[in-house]
């Protein structure tokens, strides 16, 4: 039996579940994981996906930054062709490092 997968949206949204589906939809962080996304194989797309959830909780910017060229590195060692600076900016940051002072 075929599910009605706009049901299940609904219910996940409704439900808090999905978080994705109602946060982050538009802006320059969404359409970077949208565009690094397209480039990625589906497992690929999955995790990077993941990745970038649980990077956009770390609250200190700069520190995220660190995490993500380190990451950046560390996946291209696995054969994983991410482009580094569309994976920073879907993790809201840049991979050139800030300057004390600057906003």
């Amino acid at each position: 039996m075929a599910r009605d997968v706009t049901s299940e949206i609904v219910r996940r949204v409704l439900t808090g579940e999905d978080r994705r589906l109602v946060e982050g939809k538009s802006g320059p962080r969404a359409r970077a994981l949208s565009d690094l996304a397209a480039s990625l194989d589906s497992d690929q797309r999955d995790m990077i996906t993941g990745i970038v959830e649980i990077l956009v909780q770390v609250d200190d910017k700069e520190n995220r930054r660190r995490i993500v060229a380190g990451l950046t590195r560390k996946l291209r060692g696995e054969g994983i062709e991410v482009d580094g600076e569309l994976f920073a900016r879907a993790c809201g940051v840049s991979l050139r490092p800030q300057r004390r002072g600057d906003t």
